[in-house]
């Protein structure tokens, strides 16, 4: 199965989600599918590449998340868990600031490529997080500041 580029990029939103600290609990089937195929870490500056390569080396494959997709895109409410699968933490990383700045930039990075704005919410929650635990309380103020003024 040849996927389009652009199938491949909304297959990539819930791992990159997950990257940012949020799972999205209805994509869980279409995440242990890719996850699957490319691995619990993926090189997310190359995901989409990874998943259409490994789609035409794999046409069954490309068909089973696709399908998986169209499950995960139903109209129904969105709903959050608060923590990745246990895999794909690092318990190390959880409190320092820089590899957490390192992958929240890489997951805005990859989003906006996209031009998605859906997880811009969520990113900012984690970047006032981020300032919070950087100790860096202006910033944080300012964050969390303008999260409430867009409630």
């Amino acid at each position: 199965m040849d996927l389009p580029a652009e199938i491949a990029w909304e297959l990539a939103k819930p791992l990159l989600a997950e990257a940012s600290g949020v799972a999205i609990d209805r994509a869980k089937r279409l995440v242990r599918a890719l996850r699957g195929k490319l691995g619990n870490a993926p090189d997310l500056d190359g995901l989409q590449q990874q998943i259409l390569a490994a789609a035409r080396q794999d046409p069954a494959w490309a068909t089973e998340i696709v399908r998986l997709l169209a499950e995960a895109n139903t109209a129904a409410p969105v709903s959050y868990c608060g923590l990745p699968p246990e895999p794909f933490r690092d318990r190390a990383g959880l409190l320092e600031p820089e590899p957490a700045r390192h992958w929240l930039d890489a997951a805005r990075g990859l989003l906006g490529r996209g031009g998605d704005t859906q997880y811009e919410w969520e990113l900012v929650e984690l970047e006032a997080q981020l300032a919070t635990l950087a100790g860096n309380a202006e910033q944080a103020r300012q964050l969390w500041g303008g999260l409430a003024e867009a409630a």
